[in-house]
């Protein structure tokens, strides 16, 4: 059985300042084999990195975040409400966190702004430091994938299945639309909740030559059932228990 990958959410949460270096570095050390990330577009054309679309939950900020530029954003404390002794920590940049992570790690990028010229500068970004090869788009924002597509040298794209599902919709009906879409999309990585997760759907979607993500899985149970059934990676917030778990699995 191929090893499930394991990414940090927004890098080791539990340690420092979420989508922070601190974060990353410490998510990298542990041994992730990839960290996630959030990047807005500044109104200066700079990408930086932080998850919420308004400033003031994880900085001293407040506004829109697409309204500043790199120099306003990289201004503000992203660290002191986590702890003290992040006291002054910024927001990084793109570029920041390729450069930490080059050599180590596999990169998901979450694309947060909603103008398709969002795509343009990530990719230029990704090409330049030559990491095109390890790094791994996504967006709740389609249009942006649809444009990321007919890039060259692409990226591979991971597209985004919530839940739950309407009442109305049985499991069968939603894989069937999570293909079709993989297929519309020309992509590679079909990211699901864990309400999607059985080794029946997982064998399908490797059938027809796709990889399964499993989003957000912070429960141990989740973690060893996505484990076992061969899921191919998943993101957590709680990354020294997935590695634990994984390290187990393994010894079993």
């Amino acid at each position: 059985m191929t090893k499930t990958l394991i990414f940090a959410h927004r890098g080791d949460t539990e340690i420092a300042p979420e989508n922070t270096l601190p974060a990353f570095e410490s998510a990298l050390k542990k041994g992730a084999d990839g960290i996630e990330l959030d990047v807005y577009l500044t109104t200066d054309g700079y990408l930086i990195v932080h998850h919420d679309h308004y400033l003031g939950r994880t900085n001293e900020g407040s506004g829109f975040i697409g309204d500043f530029t790199l120099a306003e954003l990289q201004r503000l404390d992203a660290g002191s409400w986590f702890d003290t002794a992040f006291s002054g920590e910024r927001m990084p940049t793109l570029e920041q966190v390729l450069d930490l992570g080059r050599g180590e790690t596999r990169f998901q990028i979450e694309m947060k702004s909603s103008s398709t010229a969002i795509v343009h500068h990530v990719h230029e970004t990704v090409v330049r430091s030559g990491l095109a090869d390890v790094v791994h788009l996504t967006s709740f924002h389609v249009p942006l994938l649809v444009e990321a597509v007919r890039l060259k040298p692409r990226c591979a794209i991971g597209v985004f299945f919530a839940d739950p599902l309407p009442e109305w919709m049985q499991p069968e009906l939603r894989e069937r639309q999570i293909v079709d879409w993989m297929m519309a999309m020309d992509a590679q990585t079909a990211h699901v909740r864990p309400q999607l997760l059985t080794s029946g759907f997982v064998d399908r979607m490797h059938s027809r030559g796709f990889a399964v993500h499993g989003a957000n899985l912070d429960c141990e149970n989740q973690m060893r059932h996505a484990i076992a059934i061969g899921v191919d990676r998943f993101d957590t917030d709680c990354l020294e228990t997935a590695l634990t778990i994984r390290a187990e699995s393994q010894r079993q």
